[in-house]
């Protein structure tokens, strides 16, 4: 997948040797919303919201319409597993650590500059933990659970999305910046389906595909060449 991520973003950098180039280098933070699509009948799907991600992007401009960058960071997780009759909720918390490349067109206006991309990257889940949450505490799980289930190694995925700031992003100066985007994972987060024991000698199936949406905002520095 990064052979043709590459090529992406080679194809996208600039091609005119003489155009002025930009070259940015940006922290951004939002807000991750995910929805788990059940892979299996006797578990529901669900939707997790409001949870941190964080990420470090660099990107390239030229006079022309396209653009290209890459990013890396990270993004936390709480998968559902099990919700209670009483209103508890159990899940797993995750780390996922990514990285991709990115490559758009740019359409500049009068005072702001969308900027539309299409992105390509791989991510690893890292730092699990079982929790329990009965609305106002949650409850961590002992590390036993650890040994009974088969997170993906890696875990490749899609994105697009947009970029919007200001017209003036291409001077030599900072820039605050605001990317909507829909993030799609084909491979299920688990190997095969983990069957979670909810309750004494009582299991269940559990298996997603994962459909992310996030909102971030970031600071940007540009340089010009």
């Amino acid at each position: 997948m990064f052979k043709y991520s590459l090529s992406l973003f080679l194809i996208f950098t600039p091609v005119f040797l003489k155009a002025q180039v930009t070259h940015s280098i940006g922290c951004f933070a939002g807000l991750s919303n995910v929805f788990y699509s059940s892979d299996t009948k006797e578990n529901k799907s669900r939707v997790r919201g409001f949870l941190p991600s964080v990420y470090f992007d660099y990107s390239k401009h030229n006079d022309n319409v396209f653009w290209g960058g890459m990013s890396a960071g990270f993004t936390l997780r709480q998968v559902p597993l099990y919700t209670y009759e009483n209103g508890g909720r159990s899940g797993l918390r995750m780390a996922e650590l990514w990285a991709g490349v990115r490559a758009g067109l740019k359409f500049e206006h009068e005072f702001t500059t969308q900027m539309p991309f299409l992105a390509l990257g791989i991510a690893k889940h890292v730092d699990y933990d079982f929790y329990f949450s009965n609305g106002t505490q949650d409850f961590s799980y002992m590390d036993q659970y650890l040994s009974s289930f088969t997170p993906r190694p890696f875990w490749p995925f899609v994105e697009v999305g947009s970029k919007l700031i200001n017209t003036s992003f291409r001077q030599d100066k900072r820039n605050i910046s605001f990317t909507f985007s829909l993030r799609y994972y084909p491979m299920p987060i688990f190997t095969e389906a983990y069957s979670y024991e909810y309750d004494y000698n009582q299991f269940r199936d559990v298996q997603y595909h994962l459909v992310e949406f996030c909102i971030i905002a970031g600071l940007q520095r540009n340089f010009q060449r």
